[in-house]
């Protein structure tokens, strides 16, 4: 099990790579080895991540555009 902190990542994980994660005490712990981790976070910066960051900012402007004031 390996504590991490990236939700884009976990999510990666869990969508692309079938792993699974368990919360424990508000921390996120994914089911994988090092080597595992170290492989797929390789995998994961060299593919998904510059989008998943592009798709962050454009949800993130959306919401600001999109949000009714009080």
């Amino acid at each position: 099990m390996i504590k991490l902190n990236d939700h884009y990542f976990i999510a990666w994980l869990k969508v692309v790579k079938n792993y699974d994660f368990t919360i424990v005490n508000n921390a996120v712990y994914v089911d994988m080895s090092s080597l595992e981790y170290s492989e797929s976070l390789k995998e994961y910066q060299e593919t998904d991540k510059h989008v998943l960051k592009e798709v962050r900012k454009v949800v993130k402007l959306l919401a600001a555009l999109t949000s009714k004031s009080k």
